[in-house]
């Protein structure tokens, strides 16, 4: 689930009269894209005036509570937005229909690197802040860096990688431990493996990494590009982050060691079975059970 941090750093971003949009990649069950709409319910009478929540159980033995649902009335064309990508038609629907006919909730059924390069090419996020939150990492094609790729296109973001290892916190021969991290084909998320993407780039960028870790004991690094020295003080001064320079040492002393994934339940069930079958699996069983 998404660091309540984040809730601070999208409300630094909002001047009041500024547009906002938030881009996930990766939908799964939808509880991102639920956990900001109520964030955003907050900063924007028109996003939405929250009801009541609909719990949900979460479609996976990684989801440890229901996930709550805001029912949203009032709901008008807001400066606020979010749109969630996934290549999974179950997850789509997921958010069409807890979310239907919201203009401000914008579900996309596509690859998140050709979505992404679609939008930057037609402008979609010109004139307005943008927090991109990289969680699309699952099975065979690790779309991170194809993303990554597309959004340094515009120089100037804030994104989040979930499931990141964190130097000096991240144990780096347990991915289950406190700041959790994702290894995939013997290959932690790490910094180093998308550092290169940033080589020689024209705009200024910064590292962050939390103190404390997000919710299920999971790291995140957070990036911010093209932001002066005083819009990142806004940004996170007073926040439980801590920064790193991009060629730290300590983002070195550990990559050579990759943890037992057997270990890990989510990197197990990944390598030993298809995506698509846990999914409709998953989807399944969610479907035989009556929502709370």
């Amino acid at each position: 689930m998404i660091d309540t941090i984040i809730k601070s750093i999208l409300s630094r971003m909002d001047r009041g009269d500024n547009r906002i949009f938030f881009v996930e990649t990766g939908t799964d069950q939808a509880g991102t894209v639920a956990q900001v709409a109520v964030w955003f319910s907050a900063m924007d009478t028109r996003f939405g005036r929250i009801t009541g929540f609909k719990s949900i159980r979460g479609g996976g033995p990684w989801y440890t509570e229901p996930l709550q649902f805001p029912q949203l009335v009032d709901v008008q064309d807001a400066r606020l937005k979010i749109m969630t990508i996934d290549n999974f038609p179950p997850a789509f629907q997921n958010v069409r229909k807890r979310f239907p006919d919201n203009p401000n909730i914008i579900p996309v059924l596509n690859s998140s690197p050709t979505q992404l390069e679609k939008m930057i090419a037609e402008g979609q996020l010109d004139g307005c802040e943008r927090l991109f939150y990289l969680d699309a990492h699952w099975e065979d094609y690790w779309p991170l860096r194809d993303e990554l790729a597309q959004v340094i296109e515009l120089k100037r973001f804030v994104a989040v990688i979930d499931d990141c290892f964190v130097p000096g916190k991240s144990d780096p021969r347990d991915a289950r431990s406190g700041f959790g991290y994702d290894v995939y084909n013997g290959r932690k998320l790490e910094w180093n493996y998308i550092r290169d993407l940033f080589e020689g780039v024209d705009f200024d960028y910064r590292l962050y990494y939390p103190e404390r870790p997000a919710s299920a004991e999971r790291g995140y690094l957070l990036l911010l590009a093209g932001y002066s020295r005083e819009e990142e003080a806004r940004l996170v001064e007073g926040l439980p982050l801590f920064p790193m320079a991009a060629d730290d040492p300590l983002h070195l002393q550990f990559s050579d060691i990759i943890p037992n994934p057997l270990g890990d339940f989510k990197s197990l069930v990944r390598s030993l079975l298809p995506l698509a079958f846990v999914r409709g699996t998953l989807q399944f069983i969610l479907r035989l059970l009556p929502s709370r």
